[in-house]
């Protein structure tokens, strides 16, 4: 039974409990670098269709409560997670463990090396979204180009459409220490014991009985920028077990909160700090 006190459903908290991966095609560079990053070459064509194929994968797996973002040969997804319902941290966990699972077949059977998967949990601070890149400002940009006689819409009516921002902001990934642990646990590389096409998972979703779902390789201890936790090496799992146990395996938010903080009360602090409560950075 779950003992946390609970926040009303929906409540924007400023800080939130955040979960990310980020994952890395494996020998995209080296493709490119044998030929001098000339892509006219053979090898850097191959190396290109590889890539937008990355890409096309990447797009059939995103959805709204799995939402991706890729970087040319990396791609990030994050999830806030719930201090309602365990369910939304097995959810994010078992999305990405079929990502990764499908994408490397996919990539293998090609005769590639396969891609890297780092998933992290950590604190997320909810930034202030800037006007720049909003809805109402391309809105507006817009409007002001039909007043100034930029676009005649009977004449081409399309042409609104082609309106761009011209600087962005994904609010969920900034201040997000979530992605930042996956990111640095990533750069760790081989070295670190985080090498070759495998999926690493920080503990920190976990409770202590793993055996009815989810099980490891081997557990690795990382530590870097005052950032700290064990992350497993995947080996398997299974889905039909974790939901018969009701998700029991993982942990909410708050209950993740207490294992990548060392500050008392933790939980308190995460209910009492509202975005209403600090509306001073948002104005």
């Amino acid at each position: 039974m779950n003992t946390h006190p609970k926040t009303a459903k929906g409540s924007s908290r400023l800080y939130e409990v955040s979960a990310a991966f980020w994952f890395d095609l494996l020998g995209y560079g080296s493709m490119l670098e044998r030929v001098n990053f000339d892509p006219t070459k053979e090898e850097a064509q191959l190396a290109i269709k590889r890539l937008n194929d990355f890409h096309d994968f990447l797009a059939e797996y995103s959805s709204r409560y799995f939402p991706i973002h890729a970087i040319n040969d990396g791609a990030i997804s994050f999830r806030d997670l719930s201090p309602r319902a365990r369910s939304v941290t097995f959810d994010f966990l078992d999305r990405s463990l079929n990502l990764f699972q499908k994408f490397n077949e996919y990539d293998r059977n090609k005769g590639f090396p396969g891609a890297r998967m780092i998933i992290a949990a950590g604190f997320r601070v909810r930034v202030k979204e800037n006007d720049v890149n909003s809805d109402q400002h391309y809105v507006r940009n817009i409007k002001k180009k039909i007043k100034l006689g930029a676009y005649h819409l009977q004449k081409s009516k399309n042409r609104p459409y082609k309106t761009k921002t011209y600087f962005g902001v994904l609010p969920q990934l900034q201040a997000n220490f979530a992605f930042t642990k996956a990111y640095l646990v990533d750069a760790t590389g081989s070295k670190g014991g985080f090498g070759g096409p495998n999926c690493f998972i920080d503990l920190s979703f976990f409770n202590q009985d793993l055996n009815n779902w989810i099980s490891f390789e081997k557990i690795i201890d990382w530590q870097d920028k005052g950032m700290k936790s064990q992350f497993g090496l995947f080996k398997s799992s299974d889905r039909e077990a974790a939901n018969k146990s009701s998700h029991r395996c993982v942990l909410d938010a708050f209950e993740i909160a207490e294992k990548i903080s060392n500050q008392d009360g933790i939980t308190n602090v995460l209910k009492k700090n509202t975005l209403k409560e600090n509306a001073i950075l948002y104005r």
